[in-house]
């Protein structure tokens, strides 16, 4: 610290507050220096936690794949036992004509609604 500056820390006793005045100002200079430190490490934690973070959602991602392949395998098992051949079901058509709507009622009634 310079005279210049602070001129009546150093004239008539003052030395003391002098002393104290430059110890502060290098305190905060520390401060100041470790604060920025301090953001820096927690940028590159930020990094790191976001890199945790991509890792725990790839996990994930994976257990949902493998549930996913683990059920469609289940499901072409299922699908595979009830292969079962119906026969083809033969409903009179109507053709727009009313008169035949009871006749197509009574048929698909019978083979379709009630089974």
């Amino acid at each position: 610290m310079s005279k210049a500056i602070y001129p009546l820390f150093f004239e008539g006793g003052h030395n003391e507050d002098a002393t104290l005045l430059e110890k502060a100002m290098g305190i905060i200079a520390d401060l100041q220096l470790l604060k920025e430190k301090l953001k820096a490490a927690e940028n590159k934690k930020g990094v790191a936690m976001d890199e945790n973070l991509k890792q725990r959602l790839f996990k994930n991602q994976m257990k949902l794949q493998e549930e996913f392949f683990r059920k469609q395998g289940e499901k072409r098992q299922v699908t595979n036992k009830i292969n079962v051949k119906l026969s083809k079901l033969e409903i009179r058509s109507i053709n727009g004509e009313k008169i035949r709507w009871i006749e197509f009622w009574d048929s698909f009634e019978s083979a379709v609604h009630t089974n």
